[in-house]
């Protein structure tokens, strides 16, 4: 089923999580010890909210936001579905940079190409099978970050992937998820070896758990935000799927938990009250794009069974030096 790019399927959702098991991953987080039960330790040490997308501004200040709409080139090359893409390589970077920053890791802080990501897990992972339509699915952008690695944004001998954004190379996508082969050889080689541990959450406090432990997620639904952020910084989802960055979790100004969306449609989608309010009387400055989600509204989009959250970590000796 296709929304908006993004492609939701149980069982290619399914298929993702025992082939990264059969290539000695642990990508379950249930089953995994020192994620579950994070957010309820976080709450315990009096913790309110972990919100990543500051450290995109702390380490790229100048870096301007990358949306599909508002900047798109003129149809037939507007942006062919890349909101999967976009979300996982946001979710990866949004975590490297925290892990540097807590100095868990010692690297570089780059910013990773999300062309790759589109181009690779259309042709390599998912073997051309959408043809020529856009999108892709959850699963084969986790399968490129876990098993393959992304590069970042560099001049190669093949193609210069250092124009960032807003705009970024949305047609250089397009290309490379159409073509069958895939992104050229170099930039292939120079993803390898820069790779993230991906966990699938099943539920809202899996989601949870992933983002008071620091990973953000690149969140596949078929509910979207798309009115008006309220008093409170909240937007009420309706019909109409996407990927989304999942950049954080709080405690919302009704006591309930909150999450942090991070969305790829468009600087002023949604539109309204741009700070988040949250349950300690404190509030949150949300950026273009940003917005918060009640849990009791995630709760729906994963019992429609259309909902897959994958939130990544990038692996020790990956990181860029």
């Amino acid at each position: 089923m296709e929304f908006s790019g993004c492609l939701l399927d149980p069982a290619i959702r399914d298929a993702t999580a025992v082939d990264l098991i059969a290539a000695g991953k642990q990508p379950i987080c249930a089953d995994n010890a020192g994620i579950k039960g994070a957010w309820a330790r976080a709450k315990a040490r009096g913790v309110v909210a972990v919100m990543l997308p500051p450290l995109m501004r702390k380490y790229f200040p100048g870096r301007k936001n990358d949306f599909q709409l508002g900047h798109r080139p003129p149809r037939p090359d507007s942006d062919h579905g890349t909101c999967v893409s976009r979300g996982t390589y946001r979710g990866c970077m949004l975590t490297m940079l925290r892990q540097i920053d807590e100095q868990q890791i010692v690297g570089k802080p780059v910013v990773l190409s999300y062309e790759f990501i589109y181009g690779y897990g259309r042709t390599i992972v998912g073997r051309s099978q959408l043809g020529t339509s856009g999108g892709m699915y959850g699963g084969w952008a986790a399968k490129v970050a876990s098993l393959t690695g992304i590069p970042q944004r560099a001049k190669y001998e093949s193609v210069d992937l250092s124009k960032d954004d807003p705009i970024g190379q949305t047609a250089l996508a397009r290309v490379w998820g159409t073509n069958r082969k895939g992104p050229p050889q170099d930039v292939i080689d120079a993803a390898k070896g820069h790779t993230f541990d991906a966990h699938l959450a099943n539920t809202p406090e899996e989601v949870a758990d992933c983002l008071a432990s620091g990973f953000a997620g690149a969140f596949s639904r078929s509910w979207a935000g798309e009115g008006a952020r309220d008093k409170n910084g909240m937007v009420r989802p309706s019909p109409s799927a996407h990927c989304e960055t999942l950049a954080g979790v709080f405690v919302a100004a009704n006591g309930e938990t909150g999450f942090l969306h991070w969305q790829s449609w468009g600087e002023n989608t949604p539109s309204g009250n741009n700070r988040l309010q949250l349950g300690d009387g404190s509030e949150y400055l949300l950026s273009p794009g940003e917005y918060g989600v009640y849990e009791s509204d995630m709760v729906k989009a994963f019992r429609s069974g259309d909902a897959e959250s994958w939130h990544f970590e990038c692996r020790e000796g990956s990181q860029w030096r």
